[in-house]
């Protein structure tokens, strides 16, 4: 019975080995074919030292191994939400490096950190539209602010063609260029002047 309540007891726990072996043969039994009666019994688990010492060393082990899987997790963890965060916001994502490790953004270039988040905006969900806004904005960025109105309400009327008003009336608000000054006396309500 000691034998088969050892097979699940670590080693270790001596004291735990003993205290349930106790527990089963601490009451009284009749030994079989003996005719002898057992009142109480009690059991003393000594362990080798070098056993112990294994038993020991399997252990630290063990924990060490547990404890490497929990921090590489942890950075795993770590990684996938500054990839999120990168995805969500690159501006955010500077910043947690900014203020973690100011002096790897320092060798940074503007350019590297762009490429960054263009690699990180491909793999990402809905990539395929990041990167058309990312084209929209550098073509945006060349052209005078009538032409890019009259994008902006072409756009806007396309979209509320198919249905899509709040949208189109967001983006409209969004982007409201004034106009240039010149352009702006050329034209009255009562149509243009001719000088």
């Amino acid at each position: 019975m000691v034998t088969q309540l050892a097979k699940t007891t670590s080693i270790l726990a001596a004291a735990e080995l003993e205290y349930r072996a106790n527990a089963r043969l601490g009451l009284p039994d009749d030994l079989c074919n003996t005719g002898v009666r057992m009142q109480w019994a009690t059991i003393h688990v000594h362990a080798r030292p070098e056993d112990t010492l294994d038993a020991q060393s399997r252990e630290r082990m063990a924990a060490s191994a547990r404890l490497r899987r929990e921090e590489q997790q942890h950075r795993i963890n770590q990684y996938a939400d500054f990839r999120d965060l990168l995805r969500e916001d690159p501006t955010l994502a500077l910043a947690q490096l900014l203020l973690e490790d100011p002096t790897s953004i320092a060798s940074m270039g503007t350019d590297l950190l762009s490429q960054i988040a263009g690699y990180i905006a491909t793999f990402s969900p809905g990539a395929q539209w990041v990167q058309t806004a990312r084209l929209l904005e550098s073509a945006f960025g060349e052209l005078k602010p009538d032409a890019k109105q009259f994008i902006v309400d072409r756009f806007c009327l396309a979209l509320m063609e198919f249905g899509a008003n709040a949208p189109a009336e967001h983006l409209r608000a969004v982007h409201r260029f004034t106009e240039p000054e010149h352009t702006a006396s050329k034209f009255s309500d009562t149509g243009p002047t001719i000088t």
